[in-house]
């Protein structure tokens, strides 16, 4: 089992070379870390090429042109190039527990895919944060730490699991997110990846978890494992039902493909 970890990133070299620190101190490291780069600007090119210098792992950056927010269209870059069959995708503020790898393995089952969380390192305390025992459990009593109660791994938690028919759009919303989600490879290209089509603030991440239900694979919700620090900096609030709206159409009309995701061809038995 060879494993992928993609991170994607736009214009924050800082956070996303306290990302691949965490990643240098896991317990199990992925085969490859892939940078997957909405647009980035000349500095997180200069800050991947010195790292990649004694970087433990293949480390890899896939860009493309700053023409808005297309998060999609930068998974799909690491899904076509990933050389492994399980792919973990993290996002670039998001500094990962030393057991983050280790966990998303045991927790692999062919047939599902798992959904991950995290906790949120308030402002002003991000910029030095790194996911110790002891910064941890003084950012608990502190309470410099959001959504405490899954900062402190438990090996023994059990994950949730979900099937198609299990949940709303509105309780996936609360249930995926793209900052901390696994899949192997073979069953996202069969629902054609992400959806490209979604730009913005789009929860790109939740349609494409509703495709894979509907495609018959089962969700893994997993909390206090394969824990992530998200680095908090003023993240968009949705709260416009409409929002969901492309994945109340996918639960509602069973769709599992799409159309604008990693080929713009037919689909292919």
């Amino acid at each position: 089992m060879k494993i992928s970890l993609c991170i994607t990133t736009y214009n924050k070299p800082v956070q996303l070379e306290q990302v691949l620190s965490g990643i240098r101190r896991m317990s199990v490291l992925p085969d490859e870390v892939i940078v997957c780069d909405d647009g980035s600007g000349p500095e997180t090119r200069s800050m991947l090429d010195r790292l990649k210098l004694d970087f433990p792992v293949p480390l890899r950056h896939l860009w493309q042109p700053d023409e808005g927010w297309q998060v999609s269209k930068s998974r799909n870059m690491g899904i076509k190039e990933a050389a492994g069959d399980y792919i973990v995708f993290i996002d670039g503020d998001c500094v990962p527990h030393h057991k983050f790898i280790e966990d998303h393995k045991q927790l692999a089952r062919e047939g599902h895919f798992t959904l991950g969380d995290r906790a949120h390192v308030k402002q002003p305390y991000t910029n030095d944060f790194q996911p110790t025992f002891m910064q941890v459990m003084k950012g608990i009593l502190s309470k410099k730490l959001h959504k405490r109660y899954v900062a402190i791994r438990n090996p023994l938690e059990r994950p949730y699991r979900i099937n198609y028919g299990d949940v709303t759009a509105r309780e996936l919303a609360n249930l995926a997110v793209g900052c901390n989600m696994a899949f192997w490879k073979s069953d996202i290209v069969k629902i054609n990846g992400f959806n490209e089509s979604l730009e913005g603030w789009a929860l790109e991440d939740i349609e494409m978890a509703g495709r894979l239900l509907v495609s018959g694979v089962t969700a893994n919700k997993v909390w206090r494992q394969a824990i992530l620090y998200h680095l908090d900096h003023g993240d968009p609030v949705f709260d416009d039902e409409t929002i969901l709206d492309s994945t109340e159409s996918v639960l509602s009309n069973k769709v599992s493909w799409t159309p604008s995701g990693l080929s713009s061809t037919e689909e292919v038995s």
